[in-house]
């Protein structure tokens, strides 16, 4: 019964767990009370990461001898003017989430892996949606964020290139954006593991 758009954002979410897979790691699936799970339930709707009930799953990515990470659909994050704004995808440190969990808190922009910016459009995208990402991007850390798309419009990803903006166009199942995207998330995860 999910719309498009959210399924398009569990769609992007699994794309993160491929390239975690892809890049060495290991990955189950969790509860927020880190019980292990088969069956998954994604947000479809912004909310808070220490929510409770539903059971929302999140990922859990292990590289060996590194800090465990978190990938979530849908959270808070706590921007750098100390506003929250929704993550469509986000990666974390479970440490920083399990902080969060605790204290009732949203995870710190400082601690983002990976930030994921999802849009579906059955037309052309339209021009504001470059000038909400730069925006987000101000909040968060600019080179861990990605704007996936399932269509395109040159206007958007000409202003999102000239900012030097993580943009992919045609991110679907049978499209070369996907596979694009994998390779952008891995190198994400490359530079985590040599600087953890």
């Amino acid at each position: 019964t999910s719309a498009d758009n959210d399924r398009f954002e569990a769609y992007a979410w699994s794309l993160v767990v491929k390239a975690a897979k892809d890049e060495g790691a290991s990955v189950s699936y969790s509860s927020p009370s880190k019980a292990k799970v088969t069956s998954l339930l994604f947000r479809t709707s912004p909310g808070s990461i220490s929510t409770k009930s539903p059971a929302y799953t999140h990922a859990c990515i292990e590289f060996p001898g590194k800090p465990v990470l978190e990938a979530h659909i849908g959270v808070k994050i706590q921007g750098k003017s100390r506003v929250p704004h929704e993550c469509d995808v986000v990666v974390l440190p479970d440490a920083e989430a399990d902080t969060c969990r605790a204290t009732k808190a949203h995870p710190r922009q400082s601690a983002i892996v990976i930030a994921v910016e999802c849009k579906f459009y059955y037309s052309k995208l339209p021009f504001r949606l470059s000038r909400e990402f730069l925006g987000l991007c101000k909040e968060l850390r600019a080179v861990d964020c990605y704007f996936a798309v399932n269509t395109s419009k040159a206007s958007v990803e000409r202003v999102l290139a000239y900012y030097r903006c993580n943009c992919e166009t045609l991110v679907l199942p049978s499209a070369s954006g996907s596979e694009t995207l994998v390779h952008a998330f891995r190198r994400a995860f490359r530079e985590f593991k040599r600087l953890n």
